[in-house]
């Protein structure tokens, strides 16, 4: 039995998310859509997806509606409190399940449907079997509803309440129903992550930590291969290092930073790795750490596959002004690291106007085969996807 999980992206990397949901999943086609993906899965290898590193949130679509809401606030909101009957409660209560540590299998008959107990059994239960704490989210997008999305999960939550009675918990939750109303589709689904999956690998965190599900984007972006050199010159709290070492562990990464205070926190981050993967008898990350100017790196010429890097934005980190120099000399010197016409860099910053300023300066050392916008925290930023071309140092 099959069902249908949608997962959150960062705007941007759908197609890299999507890539690797049919790599890792084994899944033949998967939907792309603004900010996330979709696919159908079995139910049996659901928790598999936890294991994906670009996606955000998880969850599972019950069951999609298209609607010609009415002009009226009531009568629209009606029309919603009427879908709920509808929905493959089963199939949704039974992926959550798989994703809970719940005591007990929730039904997904409605109260007045299950079997009549007498007062004894009645009291015997509810003091035995607790019913799950939930709470119901609405996400609305468009221009011709009557109704705000409060006051849509307001009702939705209340008609749910009535037809299950579950007890409702803004916060503690044990259990999220999430309705979705875009235009005249409504869909449902229950939430399987309560936090996001980026969070993960770092417990040192630097002025301008990189998520490490972007982090994950930028290295399959980078299509990186067994026994290739991997180098992050601005590492920052080396989270695009840990995320290498983790997922490429034929490789050897290895990061740097001006800053000490950045190098002491990717050192840390690696340790922490370390020892867990230690306590569970897995191998040490093959990667290492270097205090260096990232204009001056004190590596051989010609020795870097690849280069995954987040540069200064000149926001939290830096200014615009010493981008415009930073940059060409970063560039120009990441070229001689690099092997000629073989190597990749793939870089990240929101500084586009310099970056394009800076790439026509060093198109004899660099092509530029790919750009992708991405929403980085609410900043519009740029993923560069470099090969270096075949001259020589």
């Amino acid at each position: 039995m099959s069902c249908t999980l949608r997962a959150s992206v960062v705007t941007g990397l759908e197609f890299l998310a999507a890539d690797e949901v049919k790599e890792r999943l084994s899944v033949p086609e998967v939907l792309e859509g603004r900010g996330f993906i979709t696919w159908s899965q079995d139910i049996e290898t659901v928790t598999q997806a936890l294991n994906l590193k670009i996606i955000d949130h998880l969850q599972v679509t019950m069951s999609k509606f298209m609607v010609e809401f009415a002009d009226e606030n009531t009568a629209a909101l009606d029309q919603l409190e009427d879908l709920v009957p509808q929905v493959d409660w089963q199939t949704g209560l039974n992926v959550w399940s798989h994703f809970t540590d719940f005591p007990h299998t929730v039904s997904s008959l409605p109260v007045d449907s299950k079997p009549e107990l007498d007062r004894g059994d009645r009291d015997l239960q509810t003091s035995t079997v607790p019913l799950p704490k939930y709470r119901a989210t609405c996400h609305r997008a468009g221009q011709h509803h009557k109704f705000s999305s409060p006051e849509a999960g307001h009702r939705l939550g209340g008609i749910i309440q009535t037809r299950f009675g579950w007890n409702v918990n803004l916060k503690d939750f044990d259990l999220e129903v999430v309705i979705r109303i875009t235009d005249n589709e409504v869909t449902f689904g229950i939430a399987l992550t309560k936090v996001s999956l980026y969070h993960r690998n770092v417990s040192e965190f630097s002025r301008t930590t990189l998520k490490a599900n972007i982090c994950a984007g930028l290295l399959r972006l980078a299509d990186i291969q067994p026994n290739e050199i991997v180098v992050d010159p601005m590492c920052g709290s080396g989270n695009v290092i840990v995320e290498g070492a983790l997922t490429h562990p034929h490789s050897f990464c290895l990061a740097g930073d001006i800053q000490e205070y950045c190098v002491g926190s990717s050192i840390a981050n690696i340790l922490a790795v370390n020892s867990k993967r230690q306590e569970q008898g897995l191998p040490q990350l093959n990667a290492g750490v270097i205090q260096w100017d990232a204009t001056n790196l004190p590596l051989v010429t010609d020795s870097v596959d690849v280069i995954v890097t987040d540069l200064p934005y000149g926001k939290r980190m830096g200014n615009k002004v010493d981008n415009r120099k930073l940059y060409p000399m970063f560039l120009t010197e990441a070229a001689r690291v690099t092997r000629p016409q073989s190597s990749r860099a793939v870089i990240l910053t929101a500084d586009r106007k310099c970056m394009n300023t800076v790439l026509p300066q060093v198109r004899k050392w660099w092509s530029m085969p790919r750009t992708t916008i991405i929403n980085h925290g609410g900043i519009r930023s740029c993923i560069y996807l470099l090969r270096r071309t075949a001259l020589v140092w």
